[in-house]
């Protein structure tokens, strides 16, 4: 016959039974996992008992724990009531496996372990970790300094790429060795942070300029006029965040104009002329 209300989700639903048998101790492990005293019915000697702090018993995921020692001798048994209604409290020893999930309140990963770890979709590779100060150091970061190592020589009225022939750190083969730049290896796209600088000679009347460059085009530019009569070195340096996708690559360009039509200099070194980057999504 029809109804007013919820459909009933206990119908015809099997309660499963557990006999403890007594040692004469107080703590036993139960054979399914329960979040709270309410979702069983505890029987000794045929007498109900009621749970709860201060009560018969308590109960913790799988474990019960008696205010007394059940003895060989008594009769008890364990009703899982919980488990036929389908309470929805997850039991604390217990895995949670979802395939999606929202959270009104705080993730505690780990709890009050020194070191917590997330790890991919698998649950293989470890994506992070977040230190007792709340650290957070990604496992496999993309980050890199590459730089030129040997000066390279700026003809007058030309534009030159620099080699960045080496790199102090390099992840995920970005730096590109056979071209000497920086090229985005395959399987990655995202987002970079790139900072870079570009230290070249000077003298009185020079014009230079230098320029970040993604896949030939200026992304990034920087022109200085030289007006000392003392020759010196000049650095053009800025920074910027670009996107990326396989196949993209980056690299410094350079230009100098001067009144003695001579070639200066784009000077090498790791803290002169360089680019450094990292992921940020």
């Amino acid at each position: 016959m029809g109804h007013i209300g919820n459909t009933v989700q206990t119908a015809f639903t099997t309660f499963d039974k557990q006999t403890i048998t007594g040692t004469g101790t107080s703590v036993y492990t139960l054979s399914h996992s329960v979040a709270n005293e309410q979702e069983i019915e505890v029987f000794v000697n045929n007498v109900r008992q009621e749970g709860g702090s201060g009560k018969a018993y308590t109960v913790s995921g799988n474990q019960i724990t008696f205010s007394e020692n059940i003895a060989s001798t008594d009769d008890c048994y364990v009703v899982f009531q919980g488990k036929a209604v389908q309470t929805v409290s997850h039991p604390s020893d217990a895995p949670l496996q979802a395939t999606t999930g929202t959270f009104s309140s705080n993730v505690d990963v780990g709890g009050s372990l020194l070191v917590d770890t997330i790890k991919d979709g698998a649950g293989t590779n470890t994506a992070m970790t977040i230190d007792s100060s709340g650290i957070i150091t990604p496992s496999n970061p993309v980050l890199f300094h590459i730089y030129m190592n040997t000066n390279t020589g700026l003809p007058d009225t030309a534009g030159v790429v620099l080699p960045l022939q080496a790199a102090e750190f390099a992840t995920h083969s970005f730096h590109d060795t056979t071209n000497n730049r920086i090229t985005v290896p395959s399987g990655h796209s995202g987002y970079l942070f790139l900072s870079w600088n570009v230290r070249i000679d000077a003298i009185n009347g020079d014009n230079n300029a230098a320029y970040l460059r993604k896949n030939g085009a200026v992304i990034v530019e920087q022109n200085k006029y030289y007006t000392s009569a003392a020759a010196e070195s000049i650095s053009f340096a800025g920074s910027r965040v670009v996107s990326y996708t396989a196949g993209d690559y980056f690299d410094l360009y350079c230009f100098q104009d001067n009144p003695s039509s001579a070639t200066r200099n784009a000077i090498a070194g790791a803290g002169n002329t360089f680019i450094s980057g990292f992921k940020i999504g």
